[in-house]
């Protein structure tokens, strides 16, 4: 059953948070329950879905006389508790469910018609998450957002909408459950402050997390005992990770210890225990808080008070299989002019993972960190141009075709602390390479740089990098204080950019740090 990716939560939150709407979570109750029927579905070979389930020896005392009556007969000479039933909808455990279900959902949201300024509006399914929906006027411009996870929806709109997305949910599907200002949903925190600004966090998880008893000798291997007591706290801390980027790189050096598990000591369970606990007294402090803008995004042409940032880092051999460490962050930047770097910033999406191929170099792995960063960059762009612009209305491959071909709305800034990176991608010819895969890497990433969507590159000092601490086992400075102020920006920064396609200029910039009366 298809859920909305992370990405797409966050990006409802920034677009709630840019548009002014409210934030709300609405729950569906007895979801499974009120999924398509098994006799609408179909097998991969054309045949009926059918399911069937033995009931319980006493549920027949439940049941009326005439049910009772009717098996029966049905049973003639074989005892009717025996029989067993033929299920009409799909029940909790059964793996049709979610997918029927979410499948009768998604058809009542898209057939679910909105009455707002005298228009009759319906939900348009994103191209890139077919969880997550949009509510347009005719002039093109967004009234909501909204994406969906199992029985629960994330909403953000106006009131009027709301309200009626309640009663048409309620009428349909029962009672539902609606929450806004603070709550829970999919399990993180969500909070809505008084000036429209969210904050997100796993703060509840968190503090519900206990570390495990070390039942042995710190020398000692771990076994089969053992082993289960570091896949349970490296497990909560790998989904600690998608809240806490400033303790990506201590998880990721932690999750390495689950290769050969039954060997490994006991010493790695009372490392993963210290990561925990160092995560639970900074656990208050430690929120991702989305601020709001004095600007909204356009609906049409350049926006030119926004840029999307993105900071690739990578840690050579960091880990003790060999491999590198390579981190990123994808912020949403409010511009302070066309020679800015950083800003007052929405986090869009970050993570930390182990270098897809051994690399010979901190160069290659610094290249390395940089593609898969841009790669996630590259869908962003196009997402949040459907979101601030709305879709082609093409169908099919033509749609996506039309996205493509159509002018830039936004420039990409990329920000790496290899010079030698740096120098590489925007240096008028293109170096020798001995390793010729590498060399079509680095062809790539100029390519990316000279036609789109990259539009600037930026090398800045490794004691301006953001995501330093998501590729490498050190106490975080950086992410704690963005925690607080959702603003980075490094002290100096070389930076080269397209003006034209095939055209790079480039500039060097000395950034002075602001100081913001209001923070989190």
């Amino acid at each position: 059953s298809p859920t909305a990716a992370r990405t797409a939560q966050r990006l409802l939150v920034s677009t709630c948070v840019l548009y002014g709407f409210e934030l709300s979570s609405i729950d569906i109750s007895t979801a499974f329950l009120q999924g398509m029927n098994l006799s609408d579905m179909e097998t991969i070979t054309g045949e009926q879905r059918r399911a069937c389930v033995k009931p319980p020896a006493d549920i027949w005392e439940f049941l009326p006389q005439e049910e009772i009556d009717k098996a029966a007969r049905k049973a003639q000479n074989s005892s009717w508790s025996d029989l067993i039933w033929n299920l009409l909808k799909p029940a909790y455990g059964l793996k049709d469910a979610p997918l029927l279900w979410i499948m009768n959902l998604c058809k009542f949201i898209k057939e679910m018609v909105i009455k707002y300024a005298g228009e009759s509006l319906v939900w348009i399914e994103s191209l890139f998450d077919e969880s997550t929906f949009y509510l347009r006027n005719k002039a093109n411009t967004l009234l909501a957002m909204m994406t969906v996870h199992v029985d629960d929806l994330a909403l953000a709109t106006f009131p009027e909408i709301r309200k009626q997305m309640s009663a048409q949910l309620d009428k349909r599907f029962g009672k539902t459950k609606l929450q806004q200002n603070k709550f829970q949903h999919t399990g993180r925190d969500y909070e809505q402050h008084s000036d429209g600004s969210v904050s997100t966090s796993l703060f509840t998880f968190i503090e519900a997390q206990k570390s495990e008893p070390i039942k042995d000798k710190l020398t000692a291997k771990l076994g089969k005992t053992g082993a289960t007591s570091l896949r349970s706290v490296n497990g909560s801390l790998q989904y600690i990770s998608s809240e806490r980027p400033d303790a990506y790189g201590k998880i990721s050096v932690s999750q390495e210890s689950m290769n050969d598990i039954e060997n490994q000591t006991w010493q790695t369970v009372a490392n993963a225990n210290l990561i925990l606990e160092e995560i639970k007294v900074t656990n208050v402090t430690s929120k991702l808080w989305y601020p709001v803008f004095d600007k909204q995004p356009k609906s049409t042409g350049y926006n030119t008070d926004f840029k999307i940032l993105v900071i690739s880092d990578s840690a050579f051999k960091n880990l003790k299989s060999k491999h590198s460490q390579g981190g990123y962050a994808i912020l949403l930047v409010r511009s302070e002019g066309a020679d800015s770097v950083g800003g007052l910033c929405h986090v869009l999406e970050f993570n930390s993972r182990k270098s897809r191929r051994v690399v010979k170099s901190t160069w290659g792995a610094e290249m390395h960190a940089l593609i898969s960063a841009l790669e996630r960059a590259e869908r962003i762009y196009y997402w949040l141009k459907e979101i601030w612009q709305g879709p082609s209305g093409i169908p099919g491959i033509d749609r996506v075709e039309t996205m493509i071909n159509t002018d830039s709305y936004i420039a990409v800034q990329a920000c790496v602390d290899c010079k030698g990176l740096y120098d590489s991608i925007t240096s008028p010819v293109v170096g020798s390479l001995t390793d010729m895969s590498m060399q079509l890497y680095l062809i790539a990433l100029r390519e990316t740089m000279r036609v789109g969507p990259l539009s600037e590159l930026c090398w800045i000092e490794t004691h301006d990098m953001l995501v330093d601490a998501q590729t490498k086992w050190m106490d975080d400075v950086l992410w704690k204080s963005f925690y607080r102020t959702s603003y980075w920006s490094p002290s100096e920064a070389t930076c080269t950019r397209r003006r034209d396609k095939g055209q790079l200029e480039r500039f060097t910039k000395t950034l002075v740090a602001l100081t913001y009366s209001f923070l989190h």
